[in-house]
């Protein structure tokens, strides 16, 4: 009895060997790539080049992405005079380089004598003098209007100019940042009524800054709103005298913008920052202070909380002009600059961060230099496809479907919409065939966890029998980006495609092959489930094509 089940079982493989085959699953498990591994490069992540520095050499930590700030009278010369060749000519230098571009446009810088154009020196426009400095009054309704022309004038030319990624707000405070701290408001000239009607002044009639809770800081967020309505915008973290303006920007969203307002902050790795022995932890103040825990433009709604902020858009930091062997002492930690980076962008979900406003590289030491550049690769998305599995064998005319296991192990989510692609390329390489995968990379949230994903696709008629190999590439929706997107594991191919694997595609009455094996292999199977008195019934050497 026994040796009539081994003939058959024996027999049904041999007469029938496509039923075997046909299921026959192709997994495949990616390696996914260290940290320690060179930097992998991809938009919005990483470091980025910051007001024209790299101080970390581009080939240690290539970027991507690339930033400066501009004033305004080197944009607008005379009132409706404009001339924007210095941006276009670094726009331009950006793309030549495979680098997209975002900007900023301030006002006031604090080492210039005057920011503006000069045509606002008319005391009527507002403008003072604080030492050697004008000082606008953002307050003035002309001065206000002028800005908003300027923002809007650049919106026109730029708005869908696909080689700037985003545009930052800058428009009010000292060197763009919000604050008017160290402005000394006691001395700003009076006014008559007449002007005060035009702007804000005190009981003196003396000019004011914008209070906290002001249309002005307002506005100035509007400008850019309407001017970018296509553009990612970021705003400065901010302080308490603008907690208002940037919750309410931070409260925005469709159709009023098209992608939430992100937002940024200065002084990476740094806890204080010392005025007349007053020490100021911004990072940590995004974090308790209840204004910025509470929006009472969206009745508190979760997802306007700043510290969530990471979750829609991206938030960005620079360092502070960051010395050789500086350290955090204030708060008795004694931890290096560096080493604080770190724990701020994983603490934040910061996605990018300035490659500049820090020493000569050269100068810090070995330790810091290794700090300084994971700093970097801690910081945004960083995608791992964990594994990919389908039929190894295809049938023209029939559907099959690929599974996939994804995972950010990142601090960020992708912000740019990317579209997965399954590839076959001939023995030529030549793509002959791709299908493209519902999943969408942006829903990836930083996670120990995996994400799976299912896609049924078909081959078209008349697709000729052979094999082929299988690879995935990630590439950017309309194509916005010049390069696919980089994911975390090997076998990255000079396309930017992943290599997974060979498919055999069948026509419609092809047999599926069958491997070649020895009958020592079955026999190691069978013996599983029979007795070894059966040995007789197996050669040790004979092979069989099934």
């Amino acid at each position: 009895m026994r040796k009539g089940l081994i003939f058959l079982i024996i027999t049904t493989v041999l007469l029938y060997p496509g039923k075997s085959r046909a299921a026959e699953i192709l997994t495949v498990n990616p390696t996914p790539i260290p940290l320690e591994a060179p930097e992998i490069i991809n938009p919005l992540r990483g470091y980025y080049k910051w007001g024209g520095q790299e101080r970390i050499d581009r080939e240690v930590v290539p970027s991507v992405d690339a930033y400066k700030r501009y004033i305004w009278r080197d944009l607008e010369s005379s009132e409706n005079t404009y001339d924007f060749s210095i941006l276009e000519n670094d726009i331009t230098d950006a793309a030549s380089r495979g680098q997209k571009y975002w900007f900023a446009v301030r006002d006031l810088t604090g080492s210039s004598t005057i920011s503006g154009p000069d045509y606002l020196k008319d005391p009527k426009y507002g403008m003072w003098l604080s030492g050697s400095t004008y000082i606008p009054d953002w307050n003035n309704t002309f001065y206000r209007q002028r800005a908003a022309a300027l923002i809007a004038t650049l919106g026109r030319k730029y708005n869908n100019d696909h080689r700037v990624s985003a545009v930052e707000v800058r428009m009010y405070g000292i060197w763009g940042e919000w604050s008017v701290s160290g402005i000394d408001y006691t001395k700003t000239p009076i006014k008559n009524a007449g002007y005060c009607q035009n702007s804000l002044c005190d009981s003196n009639h003396r000019i004011i800054a914008p209070p906290n809770g002001s249309q002005t800081l307002r506005s100035i967020i509007d400008d850019h709103v309407s001017a970018f309505p296509n553009k990612q915008l970021i705003v400065m973290g901010g302080g308490s005298r603008v907690s208002d303006a940037i919750m309410y920007a931070m409260s925005l969203k469709p159709p009023k913008v098209k992608y939430p307002i992100g937002w940024r902050n200065d002084c990476l790795g740094l806890i204080l920052y010392s005025n007349t022995n007053l020490y100021y932890d911004h990072f940590s103040e995004v974090a308790t202070r209840p204004q910025w825990a509470m929006n009472t433009y969206t009745n508190n709604a979760p997802d306007s909380l700043q510290i969530n902020r990471w979750k829609t858009a991206p938030v960005i930091v620079e360092y502070c002009r960051t010395e050789p062997g500086m350290r955090e002492t204030k708060t008795g930690s004694n931890i290096p600059v560096f080493q604080l980076a770190q724990q701020q962008v994983r603490q934040f979900h910061v996605s990018l961060v300035g490659n500049g406003n820090i020493s000569t590289f050269s100068s810090f030491s070995s330790q810091e230099q290794t700090d300084a550049i994971l700093a970097g690769k801690l910081a945004g998305c960083r995608f791992v496809l964990n594994q990919v599995s389908l039929p190894q064998n295809l049938n023209v005319n029939s559907s099959f479907t690929v599974n996939s296991s994804w995972s950010n192990v990142g601090v960020a989510p992708a912000y740019e919409a990317w579209d997965v692609f399954y590839q076959l390329k001939n023995t030529s390489g030549v793509v002959v065939w791709e299908g493209k995968s519902n999943f969408d990379l942006r829903s990836l949230m930083p996670s120990t966890n995996t994400t799976s994903a299912s896609d049924t696709f078909s081959l078209p008629q008349g697709f000729a029998s052979g094999t082929y190999k299988l690879y995935l590439i990630v590439k950017s929706v309309n194509s916005h980006r010049n390069k696919p997107l980089a994911l975390a594991i090997g076998n990255k191919q000079t396309d930017g495609s992943f290599y997974l694997g060979n498919i055999n595609i069948l026509s419609d009455n092809q047999p599926v092959p069958s491997p070649s094996f020895t009958l020592l292999q079955l026999k190691t199977l069978l013996q599983n489930y029979l007795s070894t008195q059966d040995n007789e019934y197996f050669p040790k050497e004979s092979k069989v094509n099934m």
